[in-house]
């Protein structure tokens, strides 16, 4: 199944405002799979919090640095694909 979709939502819902109170780029979004996570700026707090969503959506209970070490929102889908699969 496609997650990412979904996974986009949440993130933005997440990230309204990065950690340096500039409000986050909608567009970034637009490439598809291959986002780097690295170029959303993501803070601690917005990936607490995107955290908090995945176990509420999904059931799927991630960690901050466990998130932050995928490279791309694709890789989130992936793993977030294998764990619903289970």
């Amino acid at each position: 199944m496609n997650y990412r979709p979904e996974l986009v939502t949440l993130m933005q819902k997440c990230m309204i405002f990065t950690f340096s109170g500039e409000k986050v780029d909608s567009s970034l979004f637009a490439d598809g799979d291959d986002v780097p996570l690295s170029s959303l700026s993501i803070d601690s707090l917005a990936a607490m919090q995107f955290c908090i969503e995945l176990e509420a959506h999904f059931g799927w209970s991630v960690t901050p640095e466990e998130l932050l070490a995928f490279e791309t929102v694709g890789d989130i889908a992936r793993a977030l694909d294998a764990h619903v699969s289970r």
